[in-house]
């Protein structure tokens, strides 16, 4: 099938721009996103050899530009990737994405994507003993987040900010995990969770593959009081005192343990997921 938008007969550089693209000699400005991009350029790798004008499954093409369409999602803040613009002659690319505003997917040029968290912060007002636990439950057995209006997807950086701030508005800490077990130690800075226990590495250091991030943690946290284990069945711990616990008339039926803090107000910088500071999962320190 002819190109509609290419006049019969007209040379033009569609598959030096792919190849370009392929090559990363093109290499677009994603401004913040984080997009599976390879992932995307693989088929257009495949039928490189039939790609011309006439043909316009995998792009677009008109007298000035080449258009590629692509659907991948952003990994921070979930909007979809529509398409990349590449100029003919300068190679300048323009990045069209999907956004929802008003109930209404629009088609817009990229913007910087303000989803790009390393860390989430998140405070609480510590007024009584502290419990630290898998999860909470209200009466009903739902999740207190089962309320929440527009939540991103917690496969995004976005949704774990959601989340997490919606917990600090109710003065609960909360922090996303995998299918894994988190160690809390407390030490002069405050209190640290680990994604390891610092006794099982002791024990079985030769055995272990430790990066030189993980082995400088070590020995920081090495005299840190051991202060209990969570394990996040559910793919999170969160921690809130009984006196919030009371007045939300919340449950947990898998309790993990119980601190006494100064009272004051405490904040976490929780990591996980957002960048690498190997063994250090949170951190919770006084404010």
């Amino acid at each position: 099938m002819r190109n509609p938008f290419i006049p019969s007969g007209t040379k033009t550089n569609t598959k030096e721009i792919i190849q370009k693209l392929i090559n990363k000699e093109i290499v677009p400005d994603f401004k913040g996103h984080e997009f599976v991009f390879d992932f995307y350029i693989n088929p257009l790798k495949k039928d490189f050899d039939t790609i011309d004008d006439n043909h316009i499954y995998l792009c677009m093409s008109t007298l000035d530009k080449v258009i590629i369409s692509f659907n991948c999602t952003c990994q921070y803040c979930g909007n979809y990737l529509e398409s990349i613009s590449i100029d003919r002659t300068t190679f300048e690319t323009t990045i069209y994405y999907t956004k929802k505003v008003n109930g209404r997917f629009k088609h817009l040029e990229l913007e910087p994507c303000e989803s790009n968290y390393d860390v989430i912060e998140t405070e609480i007002e510590v007024d009584s003993t502290l419990i630290f636990a898998n999860f909470f439950l209200k009466e009903d057995g739902d999740y207190l987040e089962d309320d929440m209006k527009d939540c991103a997807s917690l496969n995004i950086t976005q949704g774990l900010y959601d989340i997490a701030k919606f917990y600090e508005k109710e003065n609960i800490l909360f922090g996303q995990t995998g299918n894994m077990s988190v160690y809390f130690y407390q030490g002069e800075e405050g209190i640290v969770a680990l994604r390891m226990d610092l006794e099982y590495i002791k024990e079985d250091f030769n055995e272990i593959d430790l990066s030189p991030l993980e082995l400088e943690q070590i020995e920081k946290y090495k005299d840190y009081k051991y202060l209990g284990e969570v394990d996040c069945n559910v793919w999170r711990f969160m921690i809130a005192s009984k006196n919030t616990i009371k007045k939300l008339n919340l449950e947990t039926k898998i309790k993990g343990f119980e601190v006494n803090l100064p009272l004051g107000r405490y904040k976490m910088s929780h990591y996980y997921q957002l960048s690498d500071k190997g063994l250090l999962v949170s951190e919770i320190k006084s404010v």
